[in-house]
């Protein structure tokens, strides 16, 4: 596979993880009292993801060489390495006990912990924070 397809590559289907980076983003979005710092590691990825993606338009676009799409796939890693905390917040297993996670703690929870490492520091693990009851209103309707 040479260069220049390389580039068709990434120019038609790039999108497609653009997209797919922002979908996870918006399912984040339920889990923000307890992922905020992950659902934005998210919009980075897609933010990099859409900037090989727009490397790549404008290769074919102006009919530049191939090769700079090389460039550009190093400038977003060395951009990605150098914000290695916001970007790749997301951790295989528990920072306390080393067990491996499943996919919705790697996910959606900033803490990189298990659930029971969680509930024995007395931090709530999978319930949600519970949803204040609105005011009545006057005449006790």
């Amino acid at each position: 596979m040479g260069m220049d397809q390389i580039v068709y590559t990434v120019a038609d289907h790039g999108p497609w993880l653009v997209v797919a980076l922002l979908t996870l983003n918006l399912g984040q979005r339920r889990h923000l009292e307890h992922g905020e710092r992950k659902r934005l590691a998210t919009l980075y990825l897609s933010l990099l993801a859409l900037g090989i993606f727009s490397a790549a338009q404008l290769i074919l676009l102006y009919d530049w060489p191939s090769a700079l799409l090389l460039l550009a796939v190093a400038g977003v890693v060395v951009v990605a390495m150098t914000n290695h905390a916001y970007v790749f917040p997301f951790r295989l297993r528990c920072r306390t006990c080393e067990v491996r996670l499943g996919i919705k703690r790697i996910i959606f929870y900033d803490s990189n912990r298990c659930a029971s490492c969680e509930r024995a520091d007395g931090e709530p693990a999978d319930t949600p924070p519970a949803t204040p009851t609105p005011p009545t209103p006057p005449g006790g309707r």
